[in-house]
């Protein structure tokens, strides 16, 4: 394996030791990298899967934004409004993600709703939606 590919594998493994104690940006961001190492890897040759890893963070990432949303919304957010914020981020990093599948192959928002096996009401699987095609396109997240 190259030099920069060693070395950037080296790096992530040294950061996966730490990932129990990464905020939201940090696990965003080493997704972002690992993500960005699986695909030059493959692209070179050097054939690399990632993503159970890549999903595992993905999780995480999900588990801390919801106990963000129950820790800010005790006082002013509904259950109901905090279902759709979640619907929300889960459809933005779905769609960020493309379900571990490069761009040109990424899934549509109903593919992943079910692939991902989510039970949201009938309004919220819009919220779903509109989450995931900002995760697709790069537009800053809302929530």
């Amino acid at each position: 394996m190259p030099e920069d590919l060693e070395s950037l594998k080296i790096e992530l493994n040294q950061r996966l030791k730490h990932v129990d104690n990464m905020n939201v940006d940090e696990l965003n961001k080493f997704k972002n990298d690992l993500i960005q190492y699986t695909q030059d890897a493959n692209r070179r040759g050097f054939s690399k899967d990632n993503s159970e890893l890549v999903n595992e963070i993905i999780s995480r990432i999900n588990r801390l934004e919801k106990q963000n949303i129950s820790a800010s919304s005790s006082s002013h957010v509904t259950d109901n409004e905090a279902k759709s914020i979640e619907a929300y981020i889960n459809g933005y990093n779905d769609g960020e993600n493309g379900y571990g599948l490069s761009s040109a192959e990424t899934v549509t928002a109903d593919e992943s709703y079910m692939a991902h096996g989510y039970n949201y009401s009938r309004p919220d699987i819009m919220v779903y939606k509109m989450g995931y095609h900002d995760g697709i396109t790069g537009s800053p997240k809302k929530y």
